[in-house]
């Protein structure tokens, strides 16, 4: 069995980043599939990784979720970027 190749493994970074985006922005993958006008199993594989999507694609998605484009190249998942409250010490 091969290693996989840096472009494998970029796609399923992006893939882990597309799902944590479109679950943050409460649309569901079969929306998000419409959105971008790709079957819902052509969208499946943008999020597992399997395929990566064209840069239009990921700009659509990235204006439609209120995020920039350059979040899909970061290496931080947006339910990680939300900050915590702080908590208080009452005593």
């Amino acid at each position: 069995m091969s290693m996989p190749t840096a472009i494998e493994i970029k796609t399923k970074k992006l893939g882990v980043l597309i799902r944590s985006a479109r679950q943050q922005s409460g649309q569901t993958a079969d929306e998000s599939a419409q959105l971008l006008g790709v079957s819902a199993a052509e969208f499946q594989a943008f999020e597992l990784g399997e395929q990566a999507p064209s840069l239009l694609q990921l700009e659509i998605l990235a204006y439609y979720w209120g995020l920039s484009v350059e979040y899909f190249w970061e290496n931080e998942l947006l339910a990680d970027q939300v900050k915590a409250p702080a908590q208080v010490n009452h005593g």
